[in-house]
């Protein structure tokens, strides 16, 4: 594999990096829709470029320990997300390949057991497709299962008892319905099933409707009614971005009932709160200056693959964000770049690798501390938050093995 491919890993979210569906959307050619937008001095730099305000530099992070998870034959994880499950100091993942949820014992990295979930008519993914599918385990006995295909939420427990479904509306206007973001990104409250949709097709046209359709479609555990909630920030009307730069990325946080949501080309992160009010919190880092557009005016651009690659590898921007709940914090991680001639020269083995980075907020979500990551050593892919501290994925884990680097916050 040469090392742009490695970058396209690290850089695409998971979801989206194997995927020939995915490829053949991009590859098309999309009339765009926007608003009218005359130049460049349109976009309101104040909002728009970061700012960069003083913050207490007071945290980093110390690596304490590494992990590995022994993989079997027939379990291939390395596109998927993993769930850290404290009463039985375990990680859960399913493996979508052959619709299978299975259990890791934290300590030892040991496979305990598998689940299939056929039984409950989930099927596998087919090589090279998106993977339509998200999870959120509470506990053994507690298992919400996204089914983006037959558009529902199976509650299940490990005993292979149903004990809820859920209809996800998809006629809903103000919905579009896509392929949700893996893992974290299902969120579960007291109360509430939280489902983000992907851009897929519909934000690859970039017209003006999508940008006015809700991400998010919020569930109510008790009854199922849903409702449509939280549109893009305003940013995103400014310009032309592409597909990549819609993609979103949530945590949930039970302390303070709160979704917390992180946008690529987006400084602040947007919170909502169970009211119906998004709040707006600073939290951009020192590497990103600001994120580029594809086109700053609308007409008739054309939106093409290896473009929107070439602006989505060469800056920086906003990936996940994750809530930690054992040190009530989060950690919102942005992308490393790679200078534009290194990416036209893509055989190259001597790319000079901007470090990916992670920045940590403290539980009012004040940015405390930004913390570089080898870009050579660390993925973007699968990182997850178990009781030791955040667990980030090494890349060289492979079809037998997966590497985690364990990191705890301390100060400096």
């Amino acid at each position: 594999m040469s090392k742009l491919s490695n970058y396209l890993e690290l850089m695409i979210p998971n979801r989206y990096a194997n995927s020939k569906q995915y490829l053949k959307i991009n590859i098309a050619v999309f009339l765009i829709y926007f608003f009218s937008l005359s130049c460049q001095n349109e976009v309101d730099d104040a909002k728009w470029v970061n700012q960069m305000p003083p913050y207490p530099d007071s945290l980093t992070l110390q690596k304490i320990s590494s992990k590995e998870l022994l993989l079997d034959s027939s379990t291939i994880l390395k596109y998927e997300n993993f769930q850290y499950i404290e009463n039985e100091n375990s990680i859960l993942s399913y493996n979508s390949l052959n619709s299978e949820l299975v259990c890791f014992d934290y300590t030892s990295g040991e496979l305990k057991w598998k689940i299939d979930l056929k039984i409950f008519k989930i099927r596998p993914r087919n090589k090279g497709t998106i993977k339509p599918y998200s999870f959120h385990a509470i506990s053994y006995d507690s298992i919400f299962f996204y089914d983006n295909i037959r558009s529902k939420v199976i509650l299940f427990d490990t005993a292979k008892n149903v004990l809820k479904e859920y209809v996800v509306a998809s006629k809903m206007n103000s919905y579009s319905k896509g392929n949700p973001v893996m893992g974290e990104d299902l969120a579960v409250s007291s109360d509430s099933i939280y489902i983000s949709s992907s851009p897929g097709g519909r934000n690859t046209s970039m017209m003006e409707s999508p940008l006015n359709n809700n991400l998010f479609l919020s569930i109510s555990i008790k009854d199922g009614n849903s409702k449509p909630i939280i549109r893009y920030p305003k940013i995103y009307r400014k310009a032309v971005w592409g597909t990549y730069s819609h993609i979103s990325y949530s945590t949930y946080n039970p302390n303070h009932n709160k979704l917390v949501i992180s946008f690529p080309i987006d400084h602040n992160l947007s919170v909502y709160k169970t009211n119906g009010e998004i709040e707006l919190h600073y939290a951009g880092s020192i590497h990103v200056s600001k994120v580029n557009p594809l086109f700053f005016s609308a007409g008739n651009n054309i939106i093409k693959q290896k473009d929107e690659i070439l602006n989505t590898l060469t800056q920086r921007s906003y990936k996940a964000i994750l809530y930690d709940k054992y040190r009530n914090a989060y950690y919102r991680f942005v992308s490393s770049s790679i200078p534009k001639r290194d990416y036209e020269l893509s055989q190259s083995s001597d790319y000079k690798v901007e470090p990916m980075s992670v920045i940590i907020l403290n539980s009012d979500l004040i940015k405390v501390g930004e913390v570089p990551l080898d870009a050579n050593k660390y993925s973007l892919i699968s990182m997850f938050i178990s009781k030791e501290g955040v667990c980030i994925p090494l890349k060289k884990s492979n079809d037998d093995v997966i590497y985690f680097d364990v990191f705890k916050i301390i100060r400096k």
